[in-house]
């Protein structure tokens, strides 16, 4: 009688056993006892090989060995699950994903994977300009120490996130995407599923929000462990209440570029961007295999009960309009000023008056630029205009039914203003109108009165040292910051700053750094290097760096922000 060495993969993990005999009961309750202490709750589904094929009948078993096929995937579910989704179909809409990614592009013992650096960018550049997202990856091409990824590396990018999770009051975010890209750079190995774990069994915050994790293996990394030998070109995901896990192992492309899989997985989604997870990911399968010679035979495991929509903040948010732009002010006197001014357009609005309204910076400096814009103001009489000043900052309000902006420029050059907003009702000249913004209440007044209500009850409750009471208003700022904008906006750098200003008061200089990095990775992102906003949050955390006796890292940044500056002002400048 033959006796043949078979492999099983259960929840990522990998088992060998023998069978004395090719049935497919033998073959289940071999299966079931490997795996009955970690399933004793659930129920066998499905057992397929390792091209998706179902082994269901003994001929089918007996097929796949005399093919060679040697490595089966067993699918278990909670029968308790598997009851309530026939009840009811689950359908997800993720509007503000955190997403984690992480890679390994320089090894130990193994070559230099370009392929992997794409995969981690354009994966990043995918969930956050396209969907708005907020993206943290262990890869930051500002820093090349990060192109390798220890173990312990891995360890401390999952715990530092799941720790900012459980210190957040709020549940910002409705759904993770963990992406992971095979080993670390020292060949340790962490299993997928402890991963998983970490996020489903470890942590409360995801509980009943869909989770969607990705492994992707390429076929040159895949040589590296022999334990992958048998997963070529393959891909199969696997679905539960509230859980998505995409295993994909595909080939790398031309050097240089992302592997076949990703670049494939992003441009399907850019297209089907009103499309279900699960469509995305049938299209995608189709489309790799479609363009390969050798045809191959994909299955997968998946539940006809879970759905997950993966929403844009353009969508969601109904593609939201310009606000106040933060790239030339941004420091709460030009928010103080501005919320001001938008109080005035709205009781202007009310009392159907006509006028203009003026924010302007009223340095030294500027008046000695600016004097085309000193000699309007003068021009004006006296009874028509109103003026208020917040530290560097005034409001003009011009009440009059017809106003000519002589040798007065407004265009995003000039230091009057960076934006000019008009209701709808504004009979303007046709060149200004070509720069101008339609004025949305609920966008330039309504939100913006809110938050500066809650910086305003924050303030109050630091002069009655209440500084639980403070963070517990800025906590609020950012839940309607994000949830009005998405998390690649301003006013969410604007909350985390604050917010990180008041850990850092409370000499928790850990979680103030947490919140300055956040704020940093979005201003990065909208501004780029060259922003004011941008130097200020360098300056930040070098103080909270400095401050918990990092002084290189404080250095560091003292000589970014620095940088900034001199790029920006030069050196006869006081700022």
């Amino acid at each position: 009688m033959s006796i043949f060495e078979v492999f099983v993969t259960i929840d990522a993990k990998e088992y060998q056993f023998k069978l004395i005999s090719l049935t497919i009961d033998e073959l289940k309750q071999q299966i079931l006892n490997i795996n009955k202490d970690n399933q004793q709750e659930n129920i066998l589904v499905t057992i397929t090989d390792m091209d998706g094929r179902k082994i269901e009948e003994n001929n089918h078993l007996q097929q796949a060995i005399q093919n060679s096929q040697f490595h089966f995937i067993a699918h278990f579910q909670s029968e308790l699950k598997k009851n309530k989704c026939k009840e009811i179909m689950l359908s997800y809409q993720v509007k503000h994903a955190l997403v984690l990614l992480a890679g390994a592009i320089k090894y130990e013992q193994c070559p230099y994977f370009k392929s992997i650096k794409q995969d981690l960018q354009l994966i990043q550049t995918l969930f956050q300009t396209k969907f708005g997202y907020q993206v943290f990856n262990t890869y930051d091409p500002q820093n090349p120490s990060t192109e390798s990824l220890t173990l312990r590396d891995l360890d401390n990018f999952i715990f530092k996130h799941c720790a900012n999770l459980r210190d957040d009051p709020k549940n910002i975010y409705d759904g993770l995407i963990f992406v992971d890209i095979l080993f670390t750079s020292d060949n340790k190995r962490k299993d997928f599923k402890d991963v998983q774990n970490i996020f489903m069994k470890q942590m409360k915050y995801f509980v009943g929000k869909p989770k969607i994790f990705m492994k992707i293996v390429t076929s040159e990394q895949k040589n590296t462990n022999q334990k992958n030998e048998n997963l070529q070109n393959k891909q199969w995901y696997n679905q539960d209440v509230d859980v998505l896990t995409v295993f994909a192992n595909t080939t790398e492309n031309e050097k240089g570029k992302a592997s076949h899989f990703v670049e494939t997985f992003c441009q399907i989604i850019e297209q089907n961007i009103d499309k279900n997870l699960q469509f995305i990911i049938n299209q995608t399968t189709k489309m790799i295999f479609d363009q390969r010679i050798e045809k191959e035979i994909i299955q997968m495991f998946t539940s006809s009960y879970f759905d997950v929509y993966l929403i844009p903040v353009s969508i969601s948010n109904n593609k939201i309009p310009d606000t106040l732009d933060f790239k030339k002010h941004w420091n709460r006197y030009w928010r103080q000023s501005n919320v001001e001014a938008a109080k005035m357009v709205e009781q202007m609005i009310n009392k159907n008056e006509k006028g203009l309204i003026f924010v302007v910076c009223n340095k030294p400096e500027w008046k000695k630029n600016n004097d085309n814009f000193s000699s309007f103001i003068t021009s004006i009489s006296s009874e028509s205009i109103d003026k208020k000043q917040f530290k560097d900052y005034w409001v003009y309000i011009i009440k009059e039914k017809l106003i000519i902006l002589n040798k007065i420029d407004i265009d995003e050059d000039v230091n009057i203003t960076s934006q000019l907003f008009i209701t709808k009702n504004a009979i303007i000249d046709e060149k200004i109108k070509k720069v101008s913004i339609l004025w949305n209440k609920h966008f330039n007044y309504d939100i913006p009165v809110q938050l500066q209500d809650l910086e305003d009850k924050k303030e109050e409750s630091l002069q009655k040292k209440l500084f639980d009471d403070a963070l517990i208003y800025l906590h609020k700022h950012l839940e309607i910051t994000v949830n009005s904008f998405g998390f690649i906006h301003p006013y969410v750098v604007v909350s985390y700053n604050l917010i990180g200003n008041r850990y850092e008061e409370k000499i928790q200089y850990d979680k103030a750094i947490n919140f300055y990095e956040k704020a940093l990775q979005i201003l990065l992102t909208i501004f780029g290097n060259n922003c004011p906003f941008v130097s200020q949050l360098y300056e930040n955390s070098a103080v909270a760096y400095g401050n918990k006796g990092l002084h290189e890292k404080a250095i560091e940044f003292h000589e970014k922000s620095l940088n900034i500056r001199l790029n920006i002002f030069g050196t006869n400048n006081a700022d």
